[in-house]
């Protein structure tokens, strides 16, 4: 498109107008979250996936519930208020959770405030971290080892 324009000095101007197209939208980078696992990354992980709404997001095992013995090995006690909360992390806090699909974030979190308290935690991260991590800290012989994965849930 042209247009001409009269300047105040009688001069006469020419411009143009030319329209370019938008440029388009990229989709976001998914954000990975890298060995060793913090709290921070998790939070970048649900901001990034699930708009920072851990109610969108669950924790799935990658392993099948032991029978007997701890939950995980990186834990010494299997009946401890640590290894019930990585358990309900891990394989659901309520009756009827099935085996394998992942346990909403939200929940969890809300569950083992209310039933461990001190136990748990501020922010329940320690607990993700760990089972993402494959121990609490790098002394773990389990350190590596993955015993759960993030995932977005599906919208209903």
């Amino acid at each position: 498109m042209s247009a001409t324009k009269k300047a105040a000095n009688g001069v006469t101007l020419a411009t143009s107008v030319i329209t370019a197209p938008a440029p388009e939208a990229k989709k976001p980078e998914p954000v990975k979250l890298k060995f060793p696992v913090n709290a921070s990354q998790v939070q970048q992980w649900l901001n990034a996936n699930c708009g920072g709404d851990p109610s969108r997001a669950g924790i799935r095992p990658l392993n099948a519930k032991p029978t007997d013995g701890p939950v995980v090995p990186f834990l010494r006690q299997a009946k401890s208020a640590r290894a019930q909360i990585l358990e309900a992390h891990l394989f659901g806090f309520v009756n009827g959770h099935k085996a394998g699909e992942p346990v909403p974030l939200s929940g969890v979190s809300a569950y083992c405030k209310t039933k461990f308290g001190g136990a748990y935690g501020l922010n329940g991260f320690t607990d993700v971290c760990a089972l993402l991590n494959g121990g609490f800290s790098p002394s773990s012989k389990q350190w590596g080892i993955a015993y759960a994965e993030l995932v977005v849930l599906p919208t209903t």
